[in-house]
């Protein structure tokens, strides 16, 4: 596997992630360490510029600072590439949307709760009953 775009830093945790499903599959309770995540800047992932211009599609995790959201989904415009956004939970998925980055975006994933808040951040109606 081709490690050359991950970076090993020491004396930080790899992210980690514990999630209690119940009987009916759904999460009851969730647990994470995410901190790592704010290492991917604009300036690391500037540096795969060229891999990024001849990629076919470029996924976003909600997990990474909203600047470096901005930055990707500028680069994906300007080399005309496809983005998908992961929302990763409702608190993160307005993320792009709190600039004009999210109209970079051609595919998301998120969950009911997700979607709300990015409709909320957009100003859209939620309909009742509804997060």
């Amino acid at each position: 596997m081709n490690t050359s775009g991950v970076a090993r830093m020491e004396k930080q945790n790899t992210a980690t992630y514990c999630a209690v499903i119940n009987e009916n599959g759904e999460l009851s309770l969730g647990l994470g360490d995410m901190d790592i995540h704010q290492q991917i800047t604009e300036h690391y992932v500037s540096q795969f510029e060229k891999q990024i211009s001849s990629a076919t599609l470029v996924c976003l995790d909600g997990n990474i600072p909203v600047p470096t959201i901005n930055y990707v989904c500028s680069l994906t415009e300007k080399y005309n590439l496809n983005i998908w956004y992961e929302p990763t939970d409702a608190e993160k998925a307005c993320k792009p949307f709190l600039s004009d980055a999210w109209k970079s975006l051609s595919y998301s994933s998120p969950n009911l709760a997700e979607l709300c808040m990015m409709n909320k951040t957009l100003g859209l109606m939620v309909p009742k009953g509804n997060p």
